[in-house]
């Protein structure tokens, strides 16, 4: 079976939550990048994108990670996608097993005390 690989680098919509002294933080970013000494974490990243034409029955759908430490939770549309063990480096790939619609929304969570 063939798979296809999507890599979603450029246009999150990055989304530090607020409290009492701060207010929400929102911003786009390109992945990978460095996050200033400021940041405040945790931060939410959010990307739409398509479903990809492929045939099910021959191909599989992949989801590549590189250079994203720190990620602690992935959702799809809504459903949390469970993470490996060893994600320490940011870098993983995440077979997708459930029906990607046409439009999709894909939320990252990170944590700099994951990144340790």
């Amino acid at each position: 079976m063939s798979e296809h690989r999507i890599r979603l680098r450029g246009a999150w919509d990055c989304n530090i939550p607020g409290d009492e002294d701060m207010e929400e933080i929102s911003f786009r970013v390109d992945l990978p990048t460095a996050w200033s000494e400021e940041t405040r974490f945790p931060l939410h990243l959010v990307r739409r994108f398509g479903r990809p034409p492929l045939d099910p029955e021959r191909e599989r759908v992949e989801l590549e990670f590189r250079s994203v430490p720190g990620l602690i939770s992935i959702r799809l549309n809504g459903s949390e996608i469970p993470l490996p063990d060893a994600r320490g480096d940011g870098e993983l790939s995440i077979e997708l097993d459930r029906t990607l619609l046409p439009r999709n929304a894909l939320m990252l969570e990170l944590d700099e005390r994951a990144r340790q």
